[in-house]
């Protein structure tokens, strides 16, 4: 779901880098600067942001909230319509498998793509793959090239979410964090309703094709006053010499080499390919000739659990910044708060991939009312975030906070 927003550490890693790197910036060689080029960046630009360019900072990271909760509202629901047109309304659940994981293993590349150039070109890059994926989607005459427009959507829109998280990292302190995470999602609520009536007007005026293009025009709208801040801070930033540069820079195949072993580009592409091969034929056997006895089904699924040994060889003994680090998986805590995300999300997604499809055939409603049933879960994720947000602030006990929450989601 659109609510669902994942943490982020990277205002931790800039405080604990940020002192070091002023105390000894002559000193800087290749690899640390290529390391944390961004961090120094988000550094240099509280020195230059003043009390005006801070509201445009705020602004901006307002609008990009309210776009990327207007989207997460309403274009889920055209995909149906999308899938019903090119006749093959059975691929939903395929389409929506691949987007997930593009969502899960594109993570790290933009987490660390903010740290080693800057926040203001990752939130470009995001930019462009959100604009390219749109005009795929509302262009496509073939499912195929809707499911090629949504894997690149969905670098953009995982980029989005996870950046304006640690943008809100880098300007809140631990304490705040939490509050101000579910106050820039209270555009869910709002877009609850405005989103519906959109959903209703485009679908019965202009199409499933409008519905995603306008986003082609809005997201570069609503991003450009946030990317604009960004990019001006840091280039002031600059020009005033306040971003260290190495004093030996390396060769730039160099630099792209350090970039790729530090992304941990094969660990990822390994863990993509594993859980793509065991998760896409469980929606693919279906449609496939014979079903589960298509010879390809069964390969994909034995490929994928072979590659499992591979991806823990290489994580835990070849890669030199793992994805997946070995004291993770020995950490109790780890293991134990990644089974309740895992579990969380089977639930949901077992229950809403095809809901709004399920409505709409046994349930008298209008599409605006089918909207607004299964908004009412943004909804609900949003004010009761920003409740705990406020409880966790004042309290500073997360324990029972998160028993409580599992409680009420098994009822």
């Amino acid at each position: 779901m659109s609510g669902r927003n994942a943490p982020s550490n990277s205002s931790i890693h800039s405080k604990h880098s940020g002192t070091s790197d002023r105390n000894s910036v002559a000193d800087i060689n290749t690899n640390e600067a290529l390391m944390h080029t961004g961090v120094l960046t988000v550094e240099a630009t509280h020195k230059v942001f003043g009390s005006y360019s801070k509201w445009y900072l705020f602004i901006g990271l307002g609008l990009a909230a309210y776009i990327y909760s207007l989207d997460g509202q309403t274009t889920y629901s055209y995909l149906i319509f999308a899938a019903s047109d090119l006749k093959d309304h059975s691929l939903i659940a395929t389409i929506q498998v691949v987007q997930s994981i593009i969502i899960a293993t594109f993570k790290p590349v933009v987490a660390k793509t903010a740290d080693v150039a800057s926040r203001g070109y990752a939130y470009l890059a995001v930019l462009i793959f959100y604009v390219l994926g749109y005009i795929v989607i509302a262009s496509a005459q073939r499912i195929e090239a809707v499911a090629g427009g949504i894997v690149l959507y969905a670098i953009g829109y995982t980029g989005l979410q996870l950046l304006t998280q640690i943008i809100i990292a880098d300007i809140t302190t631990l304490k705040w964090r939490g509050l101000v995470s579910g106050l820039i999602s209270l555009p869910f609520v709002i877009n609850a309703f405005i989103g519906a009536n959109i959903v209703n007007q485009v679908l019965a005026k202009s199409g499933w094709r409008w519905g995603y293009g306008m986003f082609a025009i809005l997201i570069p709208a609503s991003l450009s006053p946030l990317i604009i801040t960004l990019l001006w801070a840091e280039r002031k930033a600059k020009k005033l010499n306040l971003v260290p540069k190495p004093n030996n820079p390396a060769p730039i195949l160099g630099r792209i080499w350090d970039l790729i072993e530090e992304m941990d580009i094969f660990g990822l592409m390994l863990i993509g390919a594993s859980v793509a091969l065991i998760l896409l034929p469980l929606t693919l056997a279906k449609n496939a000739s014979n079903g589960w006895n298509n010879p390809s089904m069964i390969a994909m699924i034995v490929v994928g659990f072979v590659l499992l040994p591979f991806v823990c060889l290489w994580e835990f003994k070849y890669a030199k910044f793992p994805v997946l680090p070995l004291r993770y998986v020995r950490n109790r805590s780890v293991i134990v708060a990644s089974a309740i995300g895992f579990f969380d999300f089977v639930s949901f997604y077992l229950t809403f991939t095809y809901l709004y499809s399920f409505v709409l055939v046994v349930k008298p409603w209008s599409t605006l009312n089918a909207t607004y049933f299964t908004l009412t879960q943004s909804v609900a994720l949003t004010v009761f975030g920003i409740l705990g947000g406020v409880i966790l602030r004042f309290t500073h006990h997360y324990k029972w906070c998160l028993v409580a929450g599992l409680a009420v989601r098994l009822l």
